[in-house]
């Protein structure tokens, strides 16, 4: 993701006479932003992630330098924001339309804005149903191959019969646990992820999921700068459009 959407936006700010700076910075800081700031070196930030408790964009506000965050949930800056939670709902429903009625969540970071999102729109979906989703299927904060084996594992010993992963990443780590386990998808479990990648499209079995244009989110991110730096962009959200990539891993065939 995080490529494609650098690529999308160096590329808009480039055809406007614009160069792009990276810069690294962890969750829970932002002191690689300061040097630049101070010399004077930045025009404006785009923000590829949206972070609760951000700190970094009250310094930038005080600097009077724009922001725009590919997110939500920011104040004083422009938003360039797929409709996750929606996404996830549709894909939720896809799923339960499948015939799952017991559906586990595996999330990461859920300091992350998105993933919050993500299980917002998965619980969504799963109420639609008129069936309360089950806190006890419901793993956050999973970063690693092993602790999305054991979530897989609990989530299969508590009878679940989809799995929905907050990623990618986490949706082939749950189908290399579930083939460790001797699991069949989609015979003995569906599973899908919020966000898409080719990946998953390639993956045996290919893997569902809510498919967003990165390289486009960054273009927009990037066009959404340049008006804020001329004066232009008036903005304070810019939605994205989202599709449903159905594949082998949630297709039910019937006899």
């Amino acid at each position: 993701f995080f490529h494609l959407c650098l690529l999308g936006a160096a590329s808009a700010l480039a055809d406007h006479g614009y160069e792009t700076l990276l810069i690294l910075c962890n969750t829970d800081e932002y002191e690689p932003l300061i040097p630049a700031v101070e010399k004077g070196a930045l025009d404006g930030v785009i923000f590829t992630r949206a972070i609760s408790g951000e700190k970094s964009h009250s310094y930038l506000k005080k600097k009077n330098i724009p922001v725009v965050v590919v997110g939500s949930g920011i104040k004083d800056a422009v938003m360039v924001e797929p409709n996750t939670a929606l996404a996830c709902r549709e894909l939720t429903s896809s799923l339960m339309n499948n015939g799952c009625k017991r559906i586990a969540f595996i999330g990461g970071n859920m300091n992350y804005n998105v993933n919050q999102k993500r299980l917002k729109g998965v619980k969504m979906g799963i109420s639609d149903f008129c069936i309360d989703p089950d806190p006890n299927l419901i793993f956050r904060d999973v970063s690693s191959f092993s602790a999305c084996k054991v979530a897989v594992e609990t989530a299969m010993q508590r009878r679940c019969d989809g799995i929905i992963c907050c990623d990618d990443v986490t949706a082939g780590w749950s189908c290399d646990a579930l083939t460790k386990m001797g699991m069949s998808v989609p015979g003995d479990v569906l599973l899908a992820a919020c966000y898409d990648s080719s990946d998953l499209a390639h993956h045996i079995p290919s893997i569902t999921a809510a498919h967003f244009d990165a390289r486009q989110m960054g273009v927009y991110a990037g066009e959404a700068m340049y008006g804020l730096l001329n004066g232009t962009e008036k903005r304070t959200m810019i939605t994205v459009e989202h599709t449903i990539h159905l594949r082998e891993s949630t297709r039910v065939f019937t006899a």
